[in-house]
């Protein structure tokens, strides 16, 4: 069981290619004409300031949210029916800003729900493969326990075991730290950093800048519903020629940008 399982993924071609995306909420234009590709096994950083449409993308990735127009392609398919939805969500991994456990469930159960409802895997298949995850995100010895006896940090962690027990080809992260303590933020980091190194194709939303310089491929920069720069983390950290991504570096790194999710 491999956390950066890519069974049935195609040789060539883009994990995500995004053409021409036009968002709408009512008159509020959102998301406008994004282009973006991501090739497999990448780590994205998606940044911005509040209101920026860095949640919405990676929703409209996952098809939870509708898009007015253009395409976005996952894998080299366009899902456009119920079916296609379905079978995008079980190839996307997706982990929120709230952890959305189960609380009447262990650990344990909530891991393994989604593999036997969903995927139909026998239970002792769906069990071994959430234990097999809770090692990875170190949590062994939490199958018992309920979603309230654990940290902040150790529910998200349990969120991202979750996720993975389906075999994603492909995880998004929304500000998957936003809701946590300063003292767990670290734990979840050093999970999703584990994850990228094992070479999972990743989409991550976040102010964790540290986290983007070290482990990105890219870094994506959002202002207004555009896409303002997409470039290595050396060029965005070190030499950014866009004075909005200086001034958004600026107020992210003395903690005056500390704004909710868009």
């Amino acid at each position: 069981m491999n956390p950066a399982s890519t069974e049935g993924t195609p040789a060539t071609g883009p994990a995500i290619e995004i053409t021409g995306l036009n968002k709408w909420y009512d008159q509020l234009h959102v998301l406008k004409d994004i282009d973006l590709t991501i090739r497999h096994g990448e780590t994205v950083v998606v940044c911005g300031p509040s209101g920026s449409g860095k949640s919405t993308l990676i929703r409209c990735i996952n098809a939870l949210e509708p898009h007015q127009s253009g395409t976005i392609a996952v894998r080299g398919q366009i899902a456009r029916s119920n079916r296609e939805i379905r079978q995008l969500r079980q190839d996307v991994g997706m982990v929120f800003q709230q952890f959305n456990l189960f609380p009447h469930l262990t650990v344990l159960e909530n891991l393994t729900l989604a593999p036997r409802m969903v995927r139909k895997s026998p239970e002792p298949e769906a069990r071994e493969r959430a234990r097999h995850y809770l090692e990875k995100v170190r949590l062994a010895d939490y199958g018992g326990s309920f979603p309230a006896q654990l940290s902040g940090g150790q529910q998200q962690r349990v969120a991202i075991a979750r996720a993975l027990c389906m075999d994603p080809a492909i995880m998004l992260f929304d500000e998957p730290t936003s809701a946590l303590d300063p003292e767990t933020i670290g734990e979840v980091l050093d999970t999703m950093i584990a994850l990228s190194e094992s070479g999972m194709t990743m989409v991550c939303v976040t102010h964790e800048m540290a986290f983007a310089r070290r482990v990105a491929d890219r870094v994506v920069f959002m202002d207004q519903g555009r896409i303002a720069a997409d470039c290595s983390p050396e060029r965005f950290f070190d030499r950014p020629d866009n004075e909005r991504i200086r001034r958004f570096l600026s107020q992210v790194i003395t903690g005056d940008a500390d704004e909710p999710n868009a």
